[in-house]
Formats: C-alpha cells, structure tokens, sequence
C-alpha cells in the first residue's frame, strides 16, 4: 500500500509545484499590502485557486540562484509527506478506516477556520515580525 501512497504523494507535490507559486504572485499582485495576510488567509481557508493564471505566460529563464532554490525547495516538497505517514500510522495502531477519516476531516477543517484568523492577525503585524 506504500508504494501507491508514494506515488500518489509525489504527482500531488509536483501539482502543487506548477501552481503555487504564480498563483500566489497573483494573489499578491491583486491587493493592498495591508491586506495580503486575509487574501492568503481566505485563500488558504476556502481551498481552492482564486486566480485563472491568465496573463503573460510566456516562459522566461530564472537566475541560476533561484533555479537553485526552486530545485532543492522542489525536492523537499516532493519528500514532505507526513500528514499521509500519520494517517498510515493511525490506522496501524488501531484506528478504523472511519475514524482516520475523521480525523483528517478534523485536521481539515480546523485548518479552514483557522487560516483566515491567522491572516488577518498577521497583516496587523510588521512583516518582519510575520
């Protein structure tokens, strides 16, 4: 069952990694800087995109540094996977297929509520300090 999870986990990083970060230049290029923390905050609470990605798409070269950080940023994404190790793990231990579920249902939506709170709190903040 690992090696599907793997799998799995891998084609949802490299997903993410295509779309993440344009879309959260986009989010960033349509707001006031005082309201970035609640755009992001909304963003991450709803779920989903806010932006089509529409505009000039055509390919440029980046500097080989930020090529750098983009790979070695890339790979960590590609292993960062522990949210699937510990839902493996609760169901070793003895929880019922139902009630792993639950408790990413719970994970989930403890997230939603919390994101856009936790944005509007950091653009009250210095974004040093955030």
């Amino acid at each position: 069952m690992w090696p599907l999870v793997l799998v799995g986990r891998v084609v949802d990083r490299i997903g993410k990694g295509f779309r993440g970060a344009p879309r959260d230049a986009l989010l960033a290029e349509g707001v006031a800087n005082d309201q970035l923390g609640r755009v992001y905050g909304f963003h991450r609470a709803a779920g989903v995109a806010t932006a089509d990605g529409a505009g000039d798409t055509a390919p440029r070269r980046l500097p080989g540094k930020v090529r750098l950080v983009a790979g070695i940023l890339a790979i960590i994404a590609l292993l960062n996977f522990p949210d699937a190790l510990l839902l493996l793990r609760l169901h070793e231990v003895g929880l019922s297929t139902g009630a792993v579920v639950a408790v990413y249902a719970l994970f989930n939506a403890a997230n939603a509520l919390i994101a856009y709170p936790a944005g509007a709190l950091a653009d009250m903040w210095p974004r040093a300090r955030v």
